[in-house]
């Protein structure tokens, strides 16, 4: 997805009070939340109504142990203390909540929203195209498992290879769901899960699939299928290597290194085909951030995304690579299709 910092206390509602979300709506996605007036300190519920004088605010210490919000409430001499459990709003929630506190557009759409779909989207296609193609004398069996990337090692999203004709698009769950909110800054859910905003560990990625995916076959029997493994990324490697000069020592570094491609050689070396689906990643979403590392990002590491993935991408039958890139405006779910149509022609054309 779009490099996106969760940043808690940078989200504000239109009059710029604090968004803090009540942990016990976690289940509805925080549809609960307080707003905090940091200047005059009053607290106020979700329909703006003043509850009462801001006292403090305690982070989560671990992903069952939320924070607490206390305000008091004075009604002639007697004064009540109310706590309430959850923690500061960040960038993610305010994209799917946006209308709650700004009013329109109700959401903003992520790549990870776009990205759900185009999967979605992906296993009705590969359903047709089997229906389309598949007879008596050739048959034609498309099996899929899919994968998310996450902080360290990648997660499976579906538990085995399985024929396309008995799936349906609700196997692919919400992938923006399966994204904890952040408790502060660089942490996921508790002091103890730092990840220095390390969140798309590339070299993890490339050693499980190595280790998941079975030896290919050359696709000419259902028993000896090809392997094709499909990445749909923006490129932006978010892992930490120390000592590698892209940022400060330890920080996260920002484009496939050689021992990236390394991991791709290798795994095209096993006859396993790479498609990679570029989500180009925009210089702009980070040159904002006004820091020193970001611009030299910007303007040193992004130019060179594209190459990098391209040198990952397996080159097809005719010189051209299996490898497609698709713009922020444009339609990563026919994207996603247009690749795997590539992929199953050029493996048919192989074999």
């Amino acid at each position: 997805t779009q490099h996106l910092e969760n940043i808690p206390l940078s989200v504000t509602d239109s009059s710029g009070r604090a968004v803090w979300l009540a942990s016990s709506s976690a289940s509805s996605g925080y549809n609960v939340y307080y707003l905090i007036n940091t200047s005059t300190k009053i607290v106020y519920n979700s329909a703006g109504t003043a509850l009462g004088t801001f006292k403090s605010v305690t982070t989560p210490t671990s992903s069952t142990s939320p924070g607490t919000l206390t305000y008091t409430v004075t009604s002639g001499k007697t004064t009540t203390t109310y706590t309430v459990s959850g923690m500061y709003a960040d960038t993610w929630w305010l994209a799917r909540n946006f209308g709650l506190i700004r009013g329109s557009p109700s959401s903003i759409e992520l790549r990870i929203d776009a990205e759900t779909t185009a999967a979605r989207n992906l296993v009705t296609f590969a359903q047709n195209t089997v229906a389309t193609y598949n007879t008596t004398t050739h048959p034609v069996t498309y099996k899929m498992q899919f994968y998310q990337f996450s902080y360290g090692n990648p997660t499976a999203l579906t538990s085995t290879m399985t024929d396309v004709n008995s799936l349906t698009t609700a196997t692919v769950p919400d992938l923006g769901l399966n994204s904890p909110l952040l408790y502060t800054f660089n942490y996921w859910t508790s002091a103890s899960t730092q990840t220095n905003d390390a969140d798309s560990d590339f070299a993890k990625m490339f050693t499980t699939m190595n280790t998941t995916i079975p030896a290919p076959g050359d696709g000419s029997t259902p028993s000896t299928p090809q392997e094709v493994m499909f990445i749909v990324t923006d490129g932006m490697v978010d892992q930490a290597v120390s000592g590698y000069s892209c940022q400060s020592s330890g920080r996260a570094c920002t484009q496939l290194l050689a021992s990236h491609l390394t991991q791709c050689t290798t795994i095209k070396n096993r006859g396993i085909r790479i498609a990679v689906l570029y989500t180009e990643y925009l210089a702009s979403t980070i040159q904002g951030f006004g820091l020193s590392f970001a611009n030299t990002i910007a303007t040193s590491a992004v130019p060179n995304i594209e190459a990098q993935l391209q040198s990952c991408a397996s080159t097809n039958p005719d010189g051209t690579l299996l490898y497609y890139k698709v713009s922020a405006d444009e339609d990563i779910s026919s994207a996603l299709t247009q690749l795997f149509s590539m992929a199953v022609q050029t493996a048919y054309l192989a074999r």
